[in-house]
């Protein structure tokens, strides 16, 4: 599966640590290589690309998104009114190795080629989650995430899918 963990020295370097405080990064559950028990209900990853975006002739930076997330997310204060016991954080979507050829390669074939790749990964991934009846929570990317999302989902059993463009003029 095409997933890179966080490591333990990676969460610790999001997270800022402070006395007397406890923060949500100190106590959510992370995976690594093991697979989580029944008691995990929600998955959150991150989808760290823009090449889609690109694809579509956009502004990139939706490969930052995850990253951003964490380091808000992580370093809210836990409490009694935010229940995480029941979420794991699986890490993000491994892509690294289309960002280098693309890099190399510089044109619109090989960003298109690219999200061809990205869609069977992240169906890969989503899949994965809701077989263990989890619901994913995925951070980051771009539009054209729907589909591997969606496919994912619809694997194994039908699902209903509502996908809004967010511009004002709901373009086909």
């Amino acid at each position: 599966m095409y997933i890179d963990f966080i490591s333990p020295q990676k969460r610790n370097e999001l997270i800022s640590i402070r006395n007397g405080e406890q923060k949500i990064g100190e106590c959510i559950h992370f995976a690594d290589e093991a697979l989580w028990d029944q008691s995990i209900k929600y998955v959150i990853f991150g989808v760290p690309e823009d090449i889609g975006v690109r694809a579509n002739f956009g502004k990139k930076g939706t490969s930052k998104a995850f990253e951003a997330f964490l380091s808000s997310f992580l370093n809210m204060q836990a409490n009694q009114y935010v229940n995480i016991d029941n979420v794991l954080i699986l890490g993000s979507l491994h892509i690294e190795d289309l960002h280098t050829e693309i890099d190399e390669n510089n044109n619109m074939e090989s960003l298109r080629n690219a999200v061809e790749i990205i869609d069977s990964r992240l169906s890969e991934v989503v899949s994965f989650i809701h077989s263990k009846n989890a619901v994913p929570i995925i951070i980051g990317g771009g539009h054209n995430n729907s589909f591997g999302i969606i496919k994912g989902l619809g694997q194994k059993s039908p699902i209903e899918v509502l996908n809004i463009d967010p511009h004002f003029d709901y373009r086909i």
